[in-house]
Formats: structure tokens, sequence, C-alpha cells
């Protein structure tokens, strides 16, 4: 009886027609087959040069598809099936790729899946420490715990050593806010320019950056007053593209008050003389250049520290921070933290209680005046 033959393995023979042929078991197992198309010499040569081919193949295979690949090779596959199958969004494929950029060249590189041991990836992070603040740590490591993942997924190997790893301790930013009133002098000081729809979309509504550059206007609905945030703005093969929003929270509607509405529909009227120029490249974006094209985030926050400087306001507020004014004010007026969470676009409502935290202790004094006027 004649034994299997392993994976990697093959034979020659010839056919009782006078043809050669070779048989060998490719990485799944199965028998395959090569048949040469004529007799003699030649075709004994050719049918074992195919022969050794696909046997350098399915060897290639059979460490590329196990824990002997090396972690180097591995994330350069990951990161090509990330971006074929269109798992994540942009913004997210860029922080991958720059992760796989750090990894494939740390200590880490040329080791096999099999042999990475956690203390081993520890090591890796503690000298990564020196370079890089703990955010950033934070992100490469969720790219690679993500990538071991995937590795475990496949069966290439049987824990994800990226699991359990002490990162430094992530310190806590200070949230900068408007006042209402600082708030008023901004939009007040920009009444007359195109950057006043920017501050009261991102000051009245909570919308990112990116969700506020995206903005077209059939996504607002005036005679409702309602704001549906349906894409965002990123940067992706070095331009700006137009993607849909993060996550299924993030896809929501939005109240917008009478004074954004007017100051809205006025904007739409001043962009329709930019719209009138041979200049104009198209588009619906309620916030583009005066080409009509995205705006960058850069060019944003140059024109916001330029408007606070303008009404004499602290200039290290940020367009996020518009955003944390938003809802700061929403809280700080008594409105239900679960409207705030879908305002905001938040995957939870911890993310939410969380960021927002300086605020809970005005919240309890509010619940005191409400019950006051209950019992009065």
């Amino acid at each position: 009886m004649s034994k299997r033959r392993s994976v990697g393995e093959g034979s020659i023979f010839k056919r009782s027609d006078g043809r050669w042929a070779a048989q060998y078991t490719d990485r799944e197992g199965r028998r395959r087959n090569i048949y040469g198309k004529r007799g003699g010499v030649n075709d004994q040569r050719e049918v074992q040069r195919r022969l050794r081919d696909a046997l350098v193949l399915v060897n290639e295979d059979a460490v590329r598809y196990t824990g002997k690949q090396k972690l180097k090779a591995f994330l350069k596959d990951w990161i090509e099936g990330v971006q074929s199958r269109g798992e994540v969004a942009g913004n997210t494929i860029t922080a991958y790729q720059r992760a796989v950029a750090i990894f494939s060249e740390s200590p880490l590189a040329d080791l096999p899946l099999e042999e990475i041991r956690r203390p081993a990836v520890q090591r890796c992070f503690d000298t990564l420490s020196d370079k890089y603040s703990p955010g950033t740590l934070r992100t490469r490591h969720q790219a690679l715990r993500t990538a071991l993942n995937y590795a475990v997924e496949m069966e290439y190997i049987p824990t994800n050593p990226a699991s359990k790893i002490r990162l430094p301790r992530l310190e806590t930013k200070e949230i900068k806010v408007l006042a209402p009133e600082e708030l008023r002098q901004l939009i007040e000081v920009s009444r007359e320019t195109p950057w006043c729809a920017a501050w009261v979309l991102m000051g009245s509504t909570g919308l990112r950056v990116g969700e506020a550059t995206a903005i077209e206007w059939p996504s607002i609905d005036f005679p409702n007053k309602r704001l549906s945030v349906v894409s965002n703005m990123q940067y992706q093969d070095n331009q700006l593209r137009t993607t849909s929003t993060k996550s299924k929270r993030s896809r929501r509607t939005v109240p917008l008050g009478s004074i954004a509405v007017e100051i809205l529909q006025r904007h739409q009227q001043m962009q329709e003389a930019d719209r009138a120029t041979e200049f104009w490249r198209g588009g619906d974006l309620v916030l583009p250049n005066q080409i009509g094209e995205p705006l960058w985030r850069s060019v944003v926050m140059k024109a916001l520290r330029t408007d606070l400087a303008r009404a004499g306001l602290r200039t290290d507020i940020s367009p996020h921070d518009l955003r944390h004014t938003f809802a700061t004010l929403m809280f700080q007026k008594g409105v239900h933290p679960g409207l705030v969470q879908e305002w905001m676009g938040h995957s939870s409502i911890q993310i939410t209680m969380d960021t927002y935290s300086h605020i809970v202790p005005s919240m309890h004094d509010l619940a005191g005046i409400v019950m006051d006027d209950i019992l009065r």
C-alpha cells in the first residue's frame, strides 16, 4: 500500500501514453496533478520544472500561513488584507500602517509568530516608551493586538502575546471650553465671514471637525431644524476624501437652533457668490474653501485662532474644544446625558460620562435646586 504524500511532497512518473506527469500535495492536503504535453526528454524536464515551482509555492505557503511566519511578513499581509476588505476607516488604516512600520523595525520583526512571548512584547513597549507618548503607545498597541488577534482567529498561534501588556499611564488632558458669553463673542466677531457657520456648526451641535467639514447642504433640513451626520472628512492617499462616519452611533440626527439655522441660511446665500465664479469646482459642501474643495484641518485651526484673537479670547482653544464646549453647556443646562451621548455620536453613555465627569458636580447641584422647587 502506497504511503500518502505529506504537504509539500511530490513525485514524477511516465504515463502509459508516453507523456510525463507529476503529483504533489498542496497546503490543504489535496492531491494535485501536472501533465506534460508530449513525450521525450524535453517533456520530462518541463514537468520537473513545473513540479519544482509548485513545491516552492506550497512550502512558502506552509510557512506563510502558520506560526512559522515572521512578524514583519505577517503584519504586511495583515494590513493588506484589512485594506482590501475595507474593514476599517481611512484614519484607522493610517494608524495601523504607522504601527506596522514601527514593529517591522523592532526586535520582534524577525521572530516567528509562534516564538513571540508576552515578556518580549512587554520589553518592546518599554523601549518604545522612551520615544513615544503614552497616547501614541496605546494606539500602536491596539494595532498590534488587533493584528495578533487575527493570527489567533486563523489558528496560527494559540494565544495573543500582545494582550495584558502594561503601558505608561495616560495623563488626562484638561478639557478646554468656552463660556456661553465667549461662544457668543466668537460667533459675533466672525458673523460677516464664512467661518461663522463653522463655529456655529461645531459649537452648537457638537460635530467633530471631520464631520463638520464633510456636511453637505442636502443633509440640512431647514424647515424641521435638523442636521443629518452621515459622513466624515479623512486624509487618505495624500488627499482629503469624504467617507462614511466611523460607526453606527456616529450616524445621527442633531437638532439645530433658530440662530444656527439663520446663520447657515445666510452662509448658503454668501456661498452663491463663490459658486458663480469660473473657479468653483462643484460639490455641495457647507464648509469648503473658496473654490468648493474640502478644508484642511490646519486651515480650520488657523482661522479659529485668528477669530479667537479678534474676539479677545484665549487662543489655545482648538476646533475639537468647540465640541467639548457644546457638551459642557448641554450638561450645565441639565440636558439628559442620553441625549448628549446621542448628539455627540458616542458609542456608549459611559464614554460621555467619563469624558465630561468634571460637569457631574454641577449636575448634582442642579438636582438639589430641582428638589427645592418641588418641595416648596
